[in-house]
């Protein structure tokens, strides 16, 4: 599988489960933070592991690496989706933070109305402008836009 592959699978996996958790009350709050962190420990990061694996592999610096794939991306931001030239961000470093819809905060609550129309098709990013500094920004890109990679830890 290849680093964008994994992430994907990873998405797949929330859009098939989410529906069922609605059902059961699960799809927001804690537990929706423990069952995600939890998924995407063992089918992201163990994958990686295993994928990688030497003594440096995943490494606390690790992280994931967003990269558009076209000139023009979709971007989702004060209520609206937006198409930007993916070059504003050429000197920035954008890492995967989760899947969402940029509407829904999962982590917080959600109507069980509001959680029936959640879907997956865009990634929150952190956007790092300059290095790993105070100046990051969030970001949801359209899933379809981008493509991961993942980063091993240095030093």
């Amino acid at each position: 599988m290849t680093d964008n592959d994994v992430l994907h699978n990873f998405r797949d996996i929330l859009r098939k489960i989410y529906q069922n958790l609605i059902k059961v009350e699960a799809h927001s709050y804690d537990d929706w933070d423990q069952i995600v962190e939890n998924l995407y420990s063992i089918t992201v990061m163990k994958t990686f592991f295993y994928k990688y694996y030497d003594s440096e592999s995943l490494r606390f610096e690790s992280y994931i690496k967003v990269v558009p794939i076209k000139d023009n991306i979709r971007i989702y931001d004060i209520g609206c989706e937006n198409i930007v030239d993916s070059r504003i961000y050429r000197d920035s470093i954008l890492v995967f933070k989760a899947f969402g819809d940029s509407i829904n905060i999962l982590t917080g609550g959600i109507s069980k109305k509001d959680a029936e129309s959640v879907h997956f098709n865009y990634t929150e990013v952190v956007a790092h402008t300059d290095g790993f500094e105070a100046s990051d920004k969030f970001l949801f890109l359209n899933t379809d836009d981008i493509k991961f990679e993942f980063v091993k830890g240095i030093g």
